[in-house]
């Protein structure tokens, strides 16, 4: 079933609506959505591209993909959040583990320690992992984390569906869900990169 604007336009409505209760950033990504033509048009094309890969699309499936891309946002934010306290948190093991070392070297020549509980105490410390891997994108210079993430993984959920690269879509889409400038080359090198 090939859907119109309004068709989308009216089901964009009624997720809004609908009994699944919507964080404020949602319904208005929502509500942007509905008012944005290059994202609508983009849902279309999408949408036109999966049918063509795997038969009739119901309206299930575009609830489901719309819903996947608030998912997907979700957790860019999420991991944009978390990723800066990782490597804050890194960063800190990486000064105070040469001096925690130290200290306990320092108190097992004095004798306020057995050499037993040294040596595991030692053995703790070398457990504890500073190079661990970094974060998948270190850098956020004015919110770029968040925008790489949500176009790595939209561009690969577009992708799985529809079996082809659908990077001028993905930059429609992100441009509205993030509110930024996105252009289809920064996709492509996201995606690539």
């Amino acid at each position: 079933m090939s859907f119109s604007r309004r068709q989308l336009e009216r089901l964009i409505d009624e997720i809004r609506q609908g009994d699944v209760p919507l964080d404020e950033l949602d319904a208005a990504i929502l509500k942007r959505w509905r008012d944005d033509e290059q994202a609508i048009d983009a849902l279309k094309d999408i949408l036109a591209g999966a049918e063509n890969t795997n038969g009739t699309i119901k309206v299930s499936d575009v609830v489901a993909f719309i819903q996947l891309v608030l998912t997907i946002r979700f957790y860019a934010a999420k991991t944009d959040r978390s990723s800066a306290k990782t490597v804050k948190f890194h960063r800190e093991i990486k000064r105070l583990l040469p001096r925690a070392r130290s200290l306990l070297a320092r108190a097992f020549r004095k004798g306020c320690i057995s050499p037993e509980d040294a040596a595991k105490r030692m053995t703790d410390l070398k457990q504890i992992n500073v190079d661990s891997p970094q974060p998948p994108i270190r850098s956020s210079r004015s919110g770029s984390r968040i925008r790489t993430l949500l176009m790595r993984e939209l561009s690969a959920a577009v992708h799985e569906g529809v079996g082809a690269w659908m990077d001028p879509e993905v930059a429609a889409i992100t441009n509205m869900v993030l509110e930024c400038e996105i252009h289809s080359e920064q996709v492509r090198n996201t995606r690539r990169g």
